[in-house]
């Protein structure tokens, strides 16, 4: 079932992952390893606007947020995300993400890591 691309959408699609069985969840992985632009498209409801920023996503870019969410993932660690309403007459938007380099290699040791977080905000200028 595709999620809306929201908080809720994206925390619930989160929560579902983690409650899948490890079979189910390597298979996951692997798709976000692979191809996280089609993972992203085959698990949330998105708007023209939103297919188009994430094909013009630079392949690099679109490689290390697939293998730092999977990563996160197969540690059993929750994806935090936030993304903020849209509002009419936005001047810019921001994406940033925490955690992105730490999260490129997989998780074997028990040693701390933060959390990868990823937050969309929309700016108006005043």
């Amino acid at each position: 079932m595709k999620e809306n691309f929201n908080t809720a959408g994206v925390n619930n699609k989160v929560t579902n992952l983690l409650a899948l069985s490890s079979t189910d969840l390597h298979l996951q992985k692997q798709m976000l390893y692979t191809d996280f632009a089609l993972w992203v498209r085959e698990h949330f409801n998105l708007e023209q606007e939103q297919l188009e920023q994430l094909d013009n996503m630079p392949q690099n870019f679109r490689n290390q947020l697939g293998t730092a969410i999977a990563n996160c993932l197969d540690a059993g660690y929750p994806v935090q995300f936030l993304k903020e309403e849209k509002e009419e007459d936005i001047d810019w938007k921001e994406l940033s993400i925490q955690g992105l380099e730490e999260w490129q290699e997989p998780f074997i040791t028990r040693q701390f890591r933060s959390p990868l977080f990823i937050a969309i905000r929309y700016k108006k200028n005043p």
